[in-house]
């Protein structure tokens, strides 16, 4: 765990919350630019703006096809990439894989993961679980590449921009924190540094976090 890494996003939390003072949220001057901050995103990808992002999105679509998903669109300051990788079945239950990548904008750090999600076959599917995977070093081969392609890829892109674990990300939290986006009154004093800069509408709640 890179403690630097912990300090910087903690020294960013605070120019962009009012550290303490939940009601001041969006009153403060910081919260003001991180929503200018998303709303200069989705500007951007409705006027089909194009930029290292997207450079780098098609590029890995010409590579990888239709497995590559761009979910940038998400009410978040952060650039979200989803994968769709080779998912197997096994007594009636079939397993999804994505390799998800958050760069987010508010800080020089972006994360990679896998998520696993558990469906019930059958005439009806349904969704029993889903996991996040904390380290991308347990796949096969062919993820392993895929992996390593990317970060190569965007870091050269991002060139300011480094890696940041996603162990680090979720089980880093912040006590007395409080959401970035959303009804001030979910304030429940306590959020992981995934949630405040990555994505904070993909709860973690329901999700099962494995090493």
């Amino acid at each position: 765990m890179d403690q630097s890494k912990i300090f910087a996003l903690l020294k960013a939390y605070a120019e962009y919350f009012p550290v303490g003072l939940p009601g001041y949220r969006n009153q403060f001057p910081g919260y003001a630019e991180a929503m200018a901050i998303i709303e200069r995103k989705v500007n951007g990808l409705v006027s089909g703006e194009r930029n290292a992002w997207t450079e780098w999105i098609e590029s890995m679509k010409q590579m990888y096809g239709e497995s590559v998903m761009d979910f940038s669109h998400i009410q978040y300051p952060s650039l979200k990439m989803l994968f769709k990788l080779d998912g197997q079945e096994l007594d009636g239950l079939k397993v999804e894989r994505n390799f998800v990548v958050l760069l987010s904008l508010l800080v020089p750090y972006y994360t990679l993961h896998y998520q696993d999600t558990v469906i019930k076959s059958g005439n009806r599917s349904s969704r029993i679980a889903s996991f996040f995977y904390l380290e991308c070093n347990n796949g096969t081969e062919k993820h392993r590449d895929i992996v390593d392609t990317c970060k190569k890829s965007l870091e050269n892109l991002f060139p300011n921009y480094s890696c940041i674990d996603h162990y680090t990300l979720c089980r880093v939290k912040i006590e007395g924190a409080f959401p970035l986006v959303g009804d001030i009154g979910d304030f429940s004093g306590q959020y992981s540094l995934y949630e405040l800069f990555m994505d904070g509408l993909d709860t973690l709640e329901h999700v099962q976090v494995m090493k």
